[in-house]
């Protein structure tokens, strides 16, 4: 199974992953990713949810 990386960027940021990404396509093979909108304050998986606006991370079972 391949490692999966989770990134959370800016506008700003995201237009500078998107250049560093072009430039090296050449160079190595890369996954198609999917983006998905996060709300601003909570981020919700199953078993885990992350409050940014309170700092803390929450694990269910």
């Amino acid at each position: 199974m391949g490692k999966l990386l989770l990134l959370t960027l800016n506008e700003h940021e995201e237009k500078v992953i998107d250049k560093i990404i072009a430039a090296i396509s050449d160079c190595i093979s890369l996954e198609s990713v999917q983006t998905i909108p996060v709300p601003a304050s909570v981020l919700s998986f199953t078993g885990l949810e992350i409050r940014l606006h309170q700092c803390r991370v929450l694990s269910y079972k």
